[in-house]
This record gives structure tokens, C-alpha cells and sequence, in this order.
């Protein structure tokens, strides 16, 4: 009997961070976009967190996250149709 393996989509990557503080220190702003594979790999989980956070006024600062996920092989369709070929 021959042998198959399938290992799916695996680990993790940052498509963008962006962080930026205050000169003064006191204030900080991010905006993240990630990439994770589901614990099983059949799929891939794009996170959008931004946010900001106030050292000085610790109830002033906010906080968003987003996730959407696609599988495997729609994500593979998505960049052939709309990527550029190398």
C-alpha cells in the first residue's frame, strides 16, 4: 500500500505591524495584521487588531480585534486569480 500525507497549512506570520508612541511616551497606537493556520490546516485565520493605549489615563485607550477566516484552497484560488506571477 502506498503512502499519502497531507499537512496542511502550518504556523504563523505578520503581514503588517505598525506601532507608533508619543515623543512624550505617554500614548501608543498599533495596527497588526496576521496570519495563523487553524489547528487542523485546512484553513487560515487572517487577525486585525488595532488599538491604543494612554500610560497616564489608563482608562483611555481602546482596543479592536477582527478575525476571518478561508480555507486552504480558496486562499491559493484568491492569490492566482489576484496575484502577479513570478
Amino acid at each position: 500500500m502506498a503512502n499519502r500525507e497531507n499537512h496542511g497549512a502550518k504556523g504563523s506570520m505578520y503581514l503588517k505591524r505598525n506601532y507608533e508612541e508619543s515623543s512624550s511616551g505617554h500614548t501608543e497606537d498599533y495596527d497588526d495584521l496576521k496570519l495563523d493556520a487553524s489547528a487542523d490546516g485546512a484553513s487560515v485565520i487572517l487577525t486585525e487588531t488595532t488599538g491604543s493605549k494612554n500610560f497616564i489615563r489608563h482608562n483611555d485607550g481602546s482596543y479592536s480585534e477582527s478575525n476571518y477566516e478561508i480555507s486552504v484552497t480558496d486562499l491559493a484560488r484568491l492569490i492566482k486569480a489576484n496575484g502577479r506571477r513570478i
